[in-house]
């Protein structure tokens, strides 16, 4: 989802959207460092590298994540989730604690909804298959670790219709402005952007 798979716009998922609606002419650098695939486990193995060479110390930083759905998909032949859900609660917790050690404004933008029926099983991979059930176990989870540490939480469950998921999955460009708008108005209210 964050690395804006299935896009119909070249150059416009949520980040980019993001960069180019607020842009008031300034000179703002956004790094989307995700990967497809990727798990909570993944990112923390390289994040603290990742950060490290693209932080500026002299000016504001603001972290956004967005992970989890790829953890919480059932392996269907090993009968589990791909990241037990503890595991996963002790990754945000230290992704978060790596992210204040250069900015206290970080934000989570939680894990939204699919369509079951086109990715239980997902047709390029049939041992994997997502679940909104899952994927709500492990939203309120990091909906929670957030809260305990003060992060703020953009909800996306059940806000992207599934008409917006081009493959059941991943948004499509109506489905990316819609990302875009909801996320766009928490960072407004609460005073981020």
């Amino acid at each position: 989802m964050a690395s804006g798979i299935w896009k119909r716009a070249a150059g416009f998922n949520a980040c980019g959207i993001i960069w180019r609606k607020n842009m008031n002419w300034e000179i703002i650098f956004i790094y989307n460092l995700s990967i497809s695939g990727d798990t909570s486990s993944m990112l923390l193995a390289r994040f603290a590298t990742d950060i490290k060479y693209r932080v500026d110390e002299d000016e504001e930083n603001i972290v956004i994540f967005s992970v989890g759905i790829n953890d919480s998909v059932y392996l269907l032949k090993e009968k589990r989730n791909m990241t037990k859900l503890a595991d996963y609660e002790k990754n945000i917790s230290k992704l978060f604690g790596l992210a204040k050690k250069y900015t206290q404004k970080i934000i989570f933008v939680g894990l939204g909804n699919v369509d079951e029926i086109k990715v239980a099983p997902v047709p390029w991979n049939k041992n994997i298959s997502y679940s909104n059930k899952n994927i709500f176990e492990y939203n309120d989870a990091v909906r929670k670790i957030c809260k305990k540490e003060n992060v703020l939480f953009v909800d996306l469950f059940n806000k992207i219709d599934k008409n917006l998921l081009s493959d059941g999955l991943h948004p499509n460009s109506a489905g990316h402005l819609k990302m875009f708008e909801i996320i766009k108005d928490a960072l407004i209210k609460n005073k981020v952007i």
